[in-house]
Order: structure tokens, then sequence, then C-alpha cells
């Protein structure tokens, strides 16, 4: 079954699972060394769990009743973990099994956008509400993020505060007074692909910011 391995490891299943580790930056930011987590394999490597700080995981392993059981086992158990994680791509098998035996799951649908224009506010500062507009992310004070959304940018996902700043990527919509509304910004960055998280203030939803 799984156990905990050492980072040097990491690339190994990295490199043995690369088509769907690819598909996923945040897992891909763990097993790249990029970013902290918890990763777990079985000797041969054919099978591994990879858990974020923040939670999101990502599992690959044979298609059986059996593992279903001893992976859910390993979960409930685990006390290094997060304790409520989101499941990235799990199988029909074991979604099934999770229903059936434990219902405290989330399951992750993904999307992916290109952007083919240069400049990067394209159309969209047209569509802001009077007075609004985009800042890059790090235009505005960490501090002043921080207070307006709370979530922990130097460690929800990146490594420290100046870890977000250095390599995070994302834009800002600010208000009239140059307050921060929403933020759009990556959790990760790895092998040239973002992954991006999202927060509009109550306030502003629904009005087109």
């Amino acid at each position: 079954m799984l156990s905990g391995i050492d980072q040097e490891d990491f690339l190994e299943v990295r490199q043995k699972h690369l088509e769907v580790v690819s598909q996923h930056p945040l897992i891909n930011a763990v097993l790249s060394g990029i970013q902290h987590g918890f990763v777990y394999a079985d000797p041969s490597r054919d099978s591994f769990f990879v858990c974020t700080k923040s939670g999101f995981s990502l599992f690959s392993g044979p298609d059986t009743a059996r593992f279903n059981q001893e992976l859910l086992e390993f979960l409930l158990q685990n006390k290094d973990i997060p304790e409520y994680i989101h499941l990235y791509h799990p199988n029909s098998s074991f979604q099934n099994y999770l229903e059936a035996n434990w219902p405290k799951y989330k399951v992750r649908r993904r999307a992916q956008f290109h952007n083919h224009h240069k400049e990067l506010t394209y159309y969209y500062k047209d569509l802001l509400p009077a007075g609004f507009q985009i800042a890059v992310a790090q235009d505005v004070s960490f501090e002043q993020l921080e207070a307006a959304f709370g979530l922990n940018f130097g460690s929800r996902y990146w490594n420290s505060k100046e870890d977000f700043l250095a390599n995070a990527v994302g834009a800002c919509i600010l208000n009239q007074d140059g307050a921060p509304a929403a933020i759009c910004y990556s959790a990760c960055v790895v092998d040239g692909i973002a992954e991006m998280d999202t927060l509009v203030l109550p306030e502003y939803r629904g009005r087109g910011s």
C-alpha cells in the first residue's frame, strides 16, 4: 500500500505519471519541488497519492475494490494531510465507493483557457463598471490584498509572501476608490501553466465585476 516518500523520490513519481500529473498544475508543483505538499507511493511507484498543503489531491492506482477500500482507510487514518481535501480526477469506481461509504467529498472539474491576445486585459476592461479598473496583483500592496480577501496568499498555496510576490501571476479589479473588489491569481505556475483561483467580494457580486 501507500507510504510517504522522500522529496528526492518525487521526480520519479512525476516522470512515471507525467501524462496525468501535467494536467494538474498544483500536483505538478508539489512533485516538481516548487511548492510544499505530501506525497505517498507504493514501492513500485505504480500507485501514488499527492496532497497539497491546501488539500487539493490526486491519486492513481488499480481500479479494484480492494484498492478503493485501502485508499479510503489510508485517507481517513492519515493525520498529516489536511482534514478537508479536494480530489482531482477520481475514477468512477472510487467515486462510487465514496458515495456508498464516505459521502463527505468534493470532485473538482477542470477547464483550460488560452489567451491568444497580446494585451493582457484585452476587452475585459470595457466590461467593468464605471470608475473600476484592472491592476496587476503585485501592483497592489500585499497587506492590502490580504486585508481585503483574507486568502493567506503566502501560505495557502505559495511557500511564503516572497514566493507569492516573485512568482504568482494575477490581476485585481479595483473600485472607484482604488480598493480591491475582486482578484484572479495563480495558485501555482509550473511548466508555463498556471492554476488560477478567483474571488469577488460579496458586495460586488452580480454587478459585472
